[in-house]
């Protein structure tokens, strides 16, 4: 009888076992909706085209016997009559004068961290956020093909490393390191001589070390005389003899790109936009319109940006592939079948939650490829990031009781 009773409950709780599954699988094939996710998105819509950077140059010659080494970064302020360059005997003597300003330097950081004993106003996290910044830099600066001894994010890695060790304890002096240092400046200015003489630039601006033969192509005062002819002949002079490098007078400077005729009627002068690029750090570079130049003939035009930005990154430059904004959105990415409009004619979604379906109106800024609808933050009863939104499905109403 025990047997028989034990048996009835086995074959019960397997024929239970096979109902859940039968309804699970219902609802897996039959699930009368469809739903997603609301994440938030940036979306831009642009034209890809390659500018020509402009800029007033003004390069410095000088006739030096010897080997010149740079004073300054590129894109790095000089004034009128500053020092850019030493000259020195030979390649030996000016690597290891570049060494003895690197060693000073390494020196002052040690100094300044042993003088920061106020161990109970550091704070740690700080810090430690401090060396993962520069260690991302540290890789886009290896990544753009800047070598790491002239990373300046590796000297601040270093110096922040070395400011945790002072602030936990592991640490306590530097003095060795600075005796250490001192004494290999001491040995390579025994071994090396002093600069034989100097080159100075009789202009204030920002220094570039590179002349390309454009700096007499052009100029900032031909701007409106760059026309798609002129755009499409551009081509380099001979760079100037003993041109040691350039003097850029003025902070603003100007990129100038060919875009189709139909699309420059879209553009006036003096607009604001913005220029997506791959420069690190300067992803998106805010300009205005100076001029735009059109050419019926050629069904193009060459429309020339204003731009005052100005970093070692960007200095250097000639030539920039840049994407020009036309549109961007920001706000909640939807499935375009999800936006629906009631019978009251209101646009919006329905949102799955806690069992029921329910209607919130959205304003829609975007519809592509999917619909961005505007974010609003600090409300109820509107559409929020992570919501469940209805895709696909039937008899949908506000307030429905969904199993």
């Amino acid at each position: 009888m025990e047997q028989k009773l034990l048996k009835i409950l086995k074959l019960v709780g397997i024929g239970f076992v096979v109902l859940v599954l039968l309804h699970q699988g219902y609802k897996a094939v039959y699930n009368p909706f469809t739903t997603q996710t609301v994440t938030h998105v940036n979306y831009y819509d642009g034209i890809d085209v390659v500018g020509m950077v402009i800029r007033d140059e003004n390069v410095i010659t000088a006739e030096y016997d010897g080997v010149l080494s740079y004073t300054l970064n590129e894109g790095s302020r000089v004034a009128k009559n500053g020092v850019i360059a030493n000259i020195y005997k030979n390649v030996e003597a000016a690597n290891a004068h570049l060494e003895i300003k690197k060693i000073e330097s390494e020196i002052k950081n040690l100094e300044d961290i042993q003088t920061y004993n106020d161990l109970y106003a550091a704070d740690v996290a700080l810090i430690d956020s401090k060396i993962f910044s520069s260690l991302v830099s540290l890789t886009t600066d290896r990544q753009n093909g800047k070598k790491v001894i002239d990373s300046t994010a590796a000297s601040e890695l270093c110096n922040y490393l070395n400011r945790k060790q002072i602030v936990k304890g592991t640490a306590t002096s530097f003095d060795t390191l600075i005796s250490s240092l001192t004494t290999r400046k001491a040995g390579f200015e025994a071994a090396y001589s002093e600069a034989t003489g100097s080159i100075t630039t009789d202009r204030a601006g920002y220094f570039i070390s590179v002349v390309d033969g454009y700096e007499q192509v052009l100029s900032p005062d031909e701007l409106q005389d760059l026309t798609p002819e002129k755009f499409n002949s551009l081509k380099p002079m001979s760079a100037e003899l003993n041109a040691v490098g350039k003097v850029v007078s003025d902070y603003r400077w100007y990129i100038a790109v060919k875009v189709p005729f139909d699309y420059s009627l879209t553009l006036s002068v003096g607009q604001k936009m913005t220029l997506k690029t791959a420069v690190s750090g300067y992803t998106d570079l805010p300009v205005n319109i100076e001029c735009i130049n059109r050419s019926n003939a050629a069904n193009e035009a060459v429309v020339v940006f204003v731009c005052k930005t100005v970093s070692e990154e960007l200095a250097g430059l000639r030539t920039i592939p840049v994407t020009i904004v036309r549109e961007s959105y920001e706000g909640l990415k939807v499935d375009n079948q999800a936006v629906r409009v009631n019978k009251e004619g209101v646009t919006g979604v329905y949102i799955y939650r806690n069992n029921q379906l329910k209607f919130v109106e959205v304003n829609l800024l975007y519809t592509g490829k999917y619909s961005i609808v505007e974010q609003v933050l600090g409300k109820q009863g509107v559409l929020r990031l992570y919501d469940e939104i209805i895709v696909k499905g039937r008899d949908l109403y506000d307030g429905k009781i969904v199993e």
